[in-house]
């Protein structure tokens, strides 16, 4: 197992693309972890100390992103699949209820902020849909 250079995620050794990003794995093949952890693993929420610098993500940017339009925060972290079912559900949910859909809003800003925040700290925040 390793991590995908673009954005942490991690991937199997014959993977071509990264599941969470899409991005191409380089010619070495996924970017091992430090020392001691590539046979471990780790647990989801864990700080993974890696051999590539962490992208940072602005949790501001995120959190706007994400009040403009719903799940476009999550997209900006790198989580393609949540942001765009946030989206759906979002939508879907002002046609039929609409004080449902400010609920899922709501929960997609903060969402985004903390994800934003775990990113930058290091921490494992793999999409949960991948």
């Amino acid at each position: 197992m390793g991590f995908c250079e673009n954005c942490g995620a991690q991937i199997s050794e014959n993977s071509a693309f990264c599941d969470n990003c899409g991005a191409k794995v380089g010619e070495q093949g996924p970017v091992a972890v430090a020392a001691g952890q590539a046979d471990q693993g780790t647990p989801p929420g864990q700080p993974v100390t890696a051999s590539f610098p962490v992208q940072q993500k602005n949790p501001v940017i995120a959190l706007v992103l994400s009040l403009l339009i719903s799940g476009v925060g999550q997209m900006y972290n790198g989580h393609w699949k949540k942001g765009v079912l946030l989206l759906i559900v979002y939508i879907v949910l002002w046609i039929v209820f609409w004080p449902l859909a400010v609920i899922v809003w709501i929960f997609g800003m903060y969402d985004a902020y903390t994800m934003a925040r775990k990113i930058n700290t290091g921490e494992n925040v793999p999409d949960i849909f991948s």
